[in-house]
């Protein structure tokens, strides 16, 4: 759908098959015309909503890859460690969105709704993408095991630990009903990920990787 071309030093997309879909959408904005009406939405409706929801999804991939790819320049510019930029600032360009939604959810007085799609999307992108890792068996040690962790997964899973762990000390026992405290708490446990995780990456202080130890040959 889209050819790359470069004209001297920006970027221009060019959409040579995109302009074939006119051939179906406009015939559908024909019949919406005709057989629409300003009081009460068509009978098929659900249609155009299935496919606005499969547009909006892939304009949000197309913005996220865009990030993605502007982040790891970045990354580069500054010779940062990619796993660096992927557990920090990639994660926090790609939970973007959601944070957006999240907020105006709370906003508007349904913070329950906000704190269950958090957990739900955090476990369902938990499940789906380290399945999809499993299944794929793209890094493969010497015992033919597949590679989770890089040299900061272990990091990531202590702090991941320690999240779902003080999010239950609080939410359970209150019946998952909190005061700001909770949040700001929250918040100050990301902020810790990142001064360590950055720490880390400035070589300040030791991960909790393991070593490579070489043994010395006689």
């Amino acid at each position: 759908m889209l050819v790359h071309k470069y004209a001297e030093w920006y970027y221009v997309p060019q959409f040579r098959m995109a302009i074939w879909s006119l051939l179906v959408t406009m015939p559908l904005a024909i019949v919406v015309f005709v057989h629409s009406r300003t009081d009460i939405p068509p009978f098929y409706h659900s249609v155009y909503c299935a496919l606005t929801i499969s547009t909006v999804i892939i304009f949000c991939w197309i913005c996220a890859w865009e990030m993605d790819a502007l982040i790891s320049i970045i990354g580069v510019v500054f010779d940062l460690a990619p796993s660096y930029m992927s557990i920090t600032f990639n994660s926090v360009s790609a939970a973007a969105a959601d944070f957006i939604a999240y907020r105006h959810l709370a906003k508007h007085g349904y913070g329950k709704m906000a704190f269950g799609a958090i957990i739900g999307g955090s476990v369902y992108s938990l499940v789906v993408n380290v399945g999809i890792e499993l299944v794929l068996q793209k890094k493969i040690n010497a015992h033919g095991q597949v590679v989770l962790y890089g040299d900061d997964g272990v990091t990531i899973y202590i702090f991941l630990v320690i999240t779902i762990t003080t999010t239950l000390w609080w939410s359970l026992p209150f019946n998952f009903v909190a005061r700001r405290s909770a949040g700001l708490f929250m918040w100050s446990l990301f902020v810790l990920f990142l001064v360590y995780t950055t720490a880390i990456e400035l070589q300040w202080v030791h991960g909790f990787q393991d070593n490579i130890q070489i043994r010395p040959t006689a």
